[in-house]
């Protein structure tokens, strides 16, 4: 019996079990891969939510998990052939199988038990306790616990365990690397938005000797998006139309702005809470995730810290320590909401930089 399960071990997760642990409350975290696992991220700590919220949690980034270069110094946004713009932030950049890995052993350093390769199979809602079906290493277990976290991603079991009747909309994440030099300044995360496909947008970052190739959209959008990015790479910056990347892959994202802001989904029932993708909170407009999943892991363990000492649900907490975040989701959801319904490319372009703007100065 534990007093919480968190699920998932990316950042929202590693912070949550972080905090309940401190706070001596005894703290089992599941994470269906082995250690340390490949994500399909930027992998940049983009936002200063994200970097205050590292350093005053976890402190500061070691050396050995950023990677070369270590950070950004800006963004440098490609608005057409011609024009471009940039805007200087600080970014510290990683891979995120050693930005996470680092996490966790932090969690684990502050009494949270960590479990890999634990895949959760089931989980049963009871009056007073969850229990939860999983197997590890080829083995059937079973744990029980008070309070439930799921930080478990775009296709959480937690979320449809809680709200299996919720219809879920998704956008692809894809990513291809490849070891060439188009003569881009590797210190800048290089975004090309395209007015005819904003808010979508596909950029270029560099990692030690790879460029990687980024892009979000809808999954009926993607392909459309992707040649569209081959053709400018190739007209542009000599880019070999055609060529092989090194890998690629892909990821789900959740799609959950209109019932999030509706209030016609609620992430958090009873003692179960949802937390960063999970919970659908991907920042529109940037697509961050890594800030939002270590906000409101945070706020989730001091809901669940709290309703432990109260005897209280931690759920009826949490939604009223999310109010701020969810209004911040609002702002950025109304500028892609008016992006899209724009007709005029000059008017798309003012009502891009006015967002990215906003989605960068979010703390």
């Amino acid at each position: 019996m534990w007093d919480v399960v968190v699920i998932g071990g990316g950042p929202g997760g590693a912070m949550a079990a972080k905090k309940c642990a401190q706070e001596n409350i005894k703290t089992l975290l599941l994470e269906k891969k082995k250690l340390p696992r490949d994500k399909v991220c930027t992998g940049m700590i983009m936002s200063p939510m994200a970097q205050n919220t590292i350093k005053q949690e976890f402190g500061e980034i070691p050396v050995e998990v950023l990677t070369t270069p270590n950070s950004l110094i800006g963004i440098c946004c490609h608005l057409s052939r011609e024009e471009s713009y940039q805007v200087k932030v600080f970014m510290p950049l990683t891979w995120r199988r050693d930005l996470d890995y680092w996490l966790l052993e932090k969690a684990k350093q502050s009494g949270a038990h960590v479990w890999e390769n634990a895949k959760v199979t089931r989980i049963i809602e009871k009056p007073k306790e969850y229990i939860i079906k999983l197997t590890r290493e080829n083995e059937e277990r079973e744990v029980k616990c008070k309070f439930i976290i799921g930080a478990d991603g775009a296709a959480s079991i937690v979320r449809k365990s809680l709200f299996p009747q919720l219809n879920v909309k998704y956008a692809l994440g894809y990513r291809e690397c490849y070891k060439i030099d188009l003569g881009l300044n590797k210190t800048y995360w290089h975004l090309f938005l395209m007015p005819d496909l904003a808010p979508y947008y596909f950029s270029i970052i560099h990692k030690e000797e790879f460029m990687l190739i980024d892009l979000g959209a809808r999954a009926k959008e993607l392909k459309k998006l992707l040649i569209q990015a081959h053709h400018t790479l190739a007209k542009t910056y000599g880019f070999e139309f055609g060529r092989k990347p090194q890998w690629r892959d892909a990821c789900m994202e959740p799609v959950l702005y209109h019932e999030l802001l509706s209030g016609s989904f609620l992430p958090a029932r009873g003692n179960g809470l949802l937390v960063g993708d999970a919970a659908g909170f991907l920042l529109p407009i940037s697509g961050e995730g890594i800030g939002m999943a270590l906000k409101s892991g945070l706020l989730a363990a001091h809901s669940v810290i709290e309703a432990n000492r109260k005897d209280h649900q931690a759920g009826d907490i949490y939604l009223e320590k999310l109010r701020e975040s969810i209004s911040k989701l609002q702002e950025l959801y109304h500028f892609a909401k008016k992006i899209l319904q724009q007709k005029g490319e000059s008017e798309r372009v003012s009502l891009l930089k006015e967002a990215w703007e906003k989605a960068l100065s979010l703390s």
